[in-house]
């Protein structure tokens, strides 16, 4: 017995194939767990608030930024319950330039290199701190090859503004916080 799901390129419409000696009834069935699957596994994200300065009236978190060889963020949990940080790992950082926010490329690990992903979710507890590094450089993959392996091209970000973004997520929400510095 074979159901084939089609589902065109940009995923609006699913076809169904049912060969004609399957009966109406088990082809019922099929679909209706396709349909409660789809139903359940999908998560709106319509509820997400929007997002804001690390300097709102609700603190959350505090974030001290240092400024030597690499910068460095100390997210400091002030709330009264855990906090979850969301990819912070992979740092996204932007640069002001010509009144726009330019997300600068920052790879997790060296192109094409066999790298465990980062953590998805970082716990802080109340009260605790966590810390990010940052080495001042952006990073994206070269056309370079040396066997099946990309060259992975370093540029040092140049003075200017920034900001770092950090995603906070509980189980009924999501926020997003930003926290400018500048480096000369």
């Amino acid at each position: 017995m074979f159901v084939y799901l089609i589902i065109d390129s940009d995923l609006k419409k699913f076809y169904v194939y049912v060969p004609k000696f399957i009966n109406m009834k088990i082809t019922l069935s099929i679909l209706t767990v396709i349909l409660l699957f789809s139903i359940t596994a999908c998560k709106s994200q319509k509820d997400i608030p929007e997002s804001h300065e690390i300097n709102s009236e609700k603190k959350e978190l505090e974030i001290v930024v240092k400024d030597d060889h690499h910068v460095t963020f100390q997210i400091n949990n002030t709330s009264s319950h855990s906090v979850f940080l969301y990819q912070a790992l992979k740092l996204h950082i932007e640069k002001l330039e010509n009144d726009n926010w330019n997300q600068l490329k920052i790879l997790p690990c060296p192109c094409d290199a066999p790298c465990q992903p980062p953590e998805e979710r970082i716990e802080i507890l109340a009260g605790e701190s966590f810390i990010l590094t940052w080495d001042k450089k952006e990073s994206w993959c070269g056309t370079e090859r040396v066997g099946n392996i990309r060259n992975t091209v370093y540029k040092t970000a140049e003075k200017g503004v920034f900001r770092i973004k950090l995603q906070i997520i509980s189980s009924e929400s999501k926020e997003i916080f930003y926290k400018k510095f500048e480096l000369n």
